[in-house]
């Protein structure tokens, strides 16, 4: 009997490790993937032809989109796992999405504001993501009493 109530929490470990592998891929995939299929391909300014104004890079349709898909990238990690942890969740969406961000924008950093660049997007993002993630944690664990 022994033997076998190791076994069960042998497994059950195993199937804890696996959730929060998944959750945390999850947000590392998808804080990657909301920089890269709303912003990064952006790097042109605009130019209003009435006003004479330049803009850009980025226009205000790709800025939410960004933001909606790594906020709800941040869910779903915190769902995706058994016993989330709402800080770990958004740190690591929040570390991707800045590092792919790092990346993709570093070549073309013209006038040396690459760093506070970096600063923004990682206290925005991780900021942004520990809200969410203790909302979804709260209310999962509110929901789950009995």
């Amino acid at each position: 009997m022994e033997g076998l109530n190791r076994r069960l929490a042998f497994r059950d470990r195993r199937r804890a490790i696996v959730r929060r592998g998944t959750g945390l891929g999850i947000a590392a995939l998808g804080g990657a993937a909301a920089w890269l299929a709303w912003m990064a391909w952006d790097h042109g300014y605009h130019l209003d032809p009435a006003t004479g104004r330049e803009s850009g890079p980025y226009e205000a349709w790709q800025v939410l989109g960004s933001a909606l898909t790594l906020a709800s990238t941040v869910v779903v990690a915190c769902l995706a796992q058994r016993r989330p942890s709402p800080v770990v969740t958004a740190l690591v969406s929040a570390t991707a999405y800045t590092v792919v961000y790092a990346v993709t924008v570093a070549p073309f950093d013209e006038n040396g504001l690459l760093v506070l660049g970096v600063a923004l997007v990682a206290v925005g993002t991780t900021a942004g993501g520990l809200v969410l993630a203790v909302a979804t944690d709260a209310v999962r664990r509110r929901s789950s009493r009995p």
